[in-house]
């Protein structure tokens, strides 16, 4: 187990208190009770953040593991993106969120997942009073078994089975005024889906997902194919504790390029 700066020094501020005490109950001074009695307190509230900050009593049950932690927090990262995008987008106008296929289920099964956590975000923002989440049907693996489809699936990814049509009809099929592309691209480049055009009268915004570099989402920005796009600014997640101020998570762990 592995502490940080925080617990370290919470940790010497008790052993410290604990040390002054030895020696001031050493002495039998009667001047000394009242500050021994402080730095008792000093001892269980610097012992008792230690404990709690460095995960230590989740071996017993109390509070959570450093995995849950890092996965509870995971997810408000990821949600912070439905945060900064569902207020820039604003209300009045109908939204399609396009995920990929597992994304999608997890969703379906109201399972805790990065994706869940968007939603829940997003349908708090303004632009969450008319919105679908939905994702592509993937045509290459239209006419394989159950079993191809998952072999398929696992070994290529999802940016290798999903083709720019798959991307157009299901635009087609929800006719949208904003879209969110919360989802790989076709790999190789995003040309030949229709909605990623230059001066496209419907807004399209690439969350990180998406697969885009800074300088394609640069370019793309630039030369007026998306409205907006984010990059992930920060590679790790190891040191940055999300906060419950979405825009602070965000502002850890992302980069909107764009208006």
């Amino acid at each position: 187990m592995t502490f940080g700066f925080l617990q370290i020094i919470l940790g010497l501020v008790a052993l410290g208190a604990m040390v002054g005490i030895y020696f001031i109950n050493k002495k039998q001074s009667p001047q000394g009770q009242s500050m021994s009695l402080l730095l008792l307190a000093v001892f269980i509230i610097a012992g008792g953040a230690f404990l709690w900050t460095s995960n230590i009593l989740s071996v017993i049950g109390i509070g959570q593991t450093r995995q849950e932690k890092m996965r509870e927090d995971g997810q408000q990262f990821y949600a912070s993106q439905a945060f900064v995008l569902g207020n820039k987008i604003g209300a009045g106008q109908k939204v399609l969120i396009i995920v990929d296929d597992t994304d999608k289920e997890a969703l379906d099964a109201n399972k805790s997942s990065n994706v869940v956590a968007f939603d829940e975000v997003f349908k708090e923002t303004p632009a969450g009073a008319d919105y679908i989440i939905d994702t592509p049907e993937l045509s290459m693996l239209k006419n394989l078994s159950e079993d191809q489809k998952l072999a398929r699936r696992s070994m290529a990814g999802y940016s290798m089975t999903v083709t720019p049509d798959d991307y157009n009809k299901l635009v087609d099929k929800h006719n949208p005024d904003v879209i969110i592309i919360a989802a790989g691209l076709p790999a190789g480049s995003p040309a030949g889906i229709r909605c990623i055009k230059k001066n496209n009268k419907t807004p399209v915004y690439l969350s990180y997902k998406s697969g885009i570099r800074r300088d394609m989402a640069e370019q793309l920005v630039g030369e007026g194919y998306v409205a907006g796009a984010i990059v992930r600014t920060n590679k790790s997640q190891k040191d940055a504790v999300a906060s419950a101020d979405l825009q602070e998570s965000f502002d850890q762990m992302y980069s909107y390029i764009g208006e």
